[in-house]
């Protein structure tokens, strides 16, 4: 059976990727990953730069997260995590060098 069409997050138009949830699930993400590809879903194909993928990853942590340097590594061994296996699925978590973050691209997986 094919995967369940979704919207877009932007444009709203049908797409061949699960709905985030399941996309969560079949891919195996969790953690910090889990947490960036739900903010990056959520800002509908804008970027989103990295202090608000850190407030996302770190939004249970009282202490706001480890050192700016530790959060930089983290996420982007989350970005990268993530991407391996979100591929499969045409989809990707880009670097937009303007705003210093990240984007979700669903319209290809960044190829």
């Amino acid at each position: 059976m094919a995967d369940p069409l979704t919207a877009c997050p932007c444009c709203k138009q049908p797409i061949a990727v699960p709905p985030l949830d399941d996309l969560l699930e079949q891919s195996g993400i969790v953690g910090h990953g889990a947490a960036v590809l739900r903010t990056a879903w959520a800002a509908r194909g804008l970027p989103v730069t990295a202090t608000a993928l850190f407030d996302a990853i770190y939004a249970d942590d009282p202490d706001g997260g480890p050192s700016t340097s530790r959060m930089y590594r983290e996420l982007r061994e989350a970005v990268a995590a993530s991407n391996e296996r979100l591929r499969r699925f045409g989809v990707a978590l880009l670097h937009d060098g303007r705003v210093h973050g990240w984007r979700l691209d669903l319209q290809g997986g960044g190829r």
